[in-house]
């Protein structure tokens, strides 16, 4: 942004009563970043793209606010109550910024630290917007829009106290919980999810913890928020940045094919991809270790079948000198969604090597995602055996965890399971291929 040139919104940004800076707007989806004197000298960048220097990338303002906002359904019925254009980011900040992920709040007035407020949320009172299935019904409670973080599936940011009461909240207390809700062509996907979520953590990968509640006729998952900490009657909050964050790209962005995969446009592939989130890994604490980790993450993706896993979709937390992996969240099998939803788009949000299909990854794929990105081809081996045998190890005691399950849970679990175990066995016979292609090809 031009100094000199008129101001039409100044939106200060604050962590609890700390000042850290202002954004300016000169138009509506053009701002300006002024971090504040005393924050540049003991706080931490927003993102790597933002750093407390002042020497931003370019378009690092605007993209880092785009990537806080909600997607989708709930964006469109957000911006049509309001009268709010898409463009207009200076309102939709304004609207939404008291609540986002992470640790900051924006606004125009300093946090009024005596301030706090809880509205009670019974699940009388959820099953019944449930049933109306009217999205504006999840979306606005007494009059105020409550979602607040980005993504594209309906969610309501609750706060959950050490009673198991559940709150909307507002002042110096927030959420501390999302709540995931089925849609309309995938009632079971919170299922899916906790199916999926659970095998992870029970593999070994660190993710959100969470459960699943029948609310109804509903199934609904509970995902507690690793970036807010319950204490002492207040919230502590921690500051994230996702993958389109880091890599200083606009949520649009978050696919590999930004345009898309159609014919005239396939070959255009400047969205998120895996060679800039391996590349980001050497600016993290134990960049070895993230660069394992973020590997663990592909090749889980690929065996429960998640082509969806896109620059949004992966975290870091904050430090004033380097960034650390958060942990995983909306791992979902889309492979098992497709079954029922046949137009359902399954194509892999980001390529292994230059293969978009999740059902046909060869070892010469990972063989070359591997060079792309400095992975020896014996680690990758490795690794994706290793996997596959906690995978096998651990599938069969997901439906013993909880007695509680209906037949309904009980039989997708078993279903996806049985996808799980043929993926698994396609898999397979790629690795044993894997020393072969590499003699031959590398």
């Amino acid at each position: 942004m031009n100094s000199g040139t008129d101001v039409i919104a100044k939106i200060n940004i604050f962590v609890r009563e700390q000042n850290v800076g202002t954004i300016t707007f000169s138009k509506i989806d053009e701002c300006l970043l002024e971090y504040d004197k005393m924050w540049k000298e003991k706080g931490f960048p927003l993102s790597p793209a933002l750093p407390l220097s002042g020497q931003f990338a370019v378009d690092a303002e605007i993209n880092f606010l785009k990537n806080l906002f909600p997607e989708g359904d709930a964006l469109d019925e957000l911006l049509k109550s309001k009268r709010i254009s898409k463009t207009n980011v200076a309102s939709i900040l304004q609207t939404i910024g008291h609540d986002t992920a992470g640790a900051l709040v924006f606004s125009h007035e300093k946090p009024d630290l005596n301030y706090s407020n809880t509205t009670q949320v019974t699940q009388a009172e959820l099953i019944t917007r449930l049933d109306s299935y009217n999205l504006r019904d999840m979306l606005f409670w007494h009059g105020k829009y409550r979602l607040s973080i980005a993504g594209v599936q309906n969610k309501l940011n609750v706060l959950i106290d050490r009673t198991g009461g559940m709150f909307l909240a507002d002042g110096m207390l927030s959420s501390t919980h999302i709540l995931k809700f089925p849609i309309v062509n995938s009632p079971l996907i919170a299922i899916n999810e906790y199916f999926c979520m659970t095998l992870a953590k029970m593999v070994g990968l660190p993710v959100a913890n969470v459960r699943l509640e029948k609310m109804g006729d509903h199934y609904v998952l509970i995902v507690t928020r690793f970036d807010r900490i319950y204490v002492k009657k207040r919230i502590k909050k921690a500051h994230t940045v996702d993958g389109c964050q880091v890599l200083n790209l606009p949520p649009a962005y978050k696919y590999e094919h930004n345009m898309g995969a159609g014919k005239d446009v396939e070959h255009i592939r400047d969205g998120a991809a895996f060679k800039g989130l391996f590349s980001f890994a050497k600016q993290c604490d134990i960049p070895g270790r993230t660069k394992l980790m973020i590997l663990d993450w592909t090749i889980f993706n690929l065996i429960i079948g998640n082509s969806d896993a896109h620059g949004k979709n992966i975290s870091f937390f904050v430090t004033r000198n380097s960034f650390l992996l958060a942990p995983f969240y909306d791992l979902v099998s889309v492979i098992f969604e497709a079954l029922s939803i046949p137009k359902l788009e399954t194509e892999l949000a980001m390529a292994i090597g230059d293969n978009f299909n999740i059902n046909k990854v060869t070892a010469y794929d990972l063989l070359c995602m591997c060079e792309e990105n400095n992975i020896g081809f014996k680690l990758m081996k490795d690794r994706m055996y290793w996997m596959i045998h906690q995978t096998f190890d651990y599938l069969n005691t997901i439906d013993q965890r909880n007695m509680d399950f209906d037949k309904t849970v009980t039989n997708t679990i078993i279903q996806m399971k049985e996808l799980i175990i043929e993926r698994c066995k396609l898999i397979v016979d790629q690795l044993d291929e894997f020393d072969n292609v590499r003699e031959s090809l590398f």
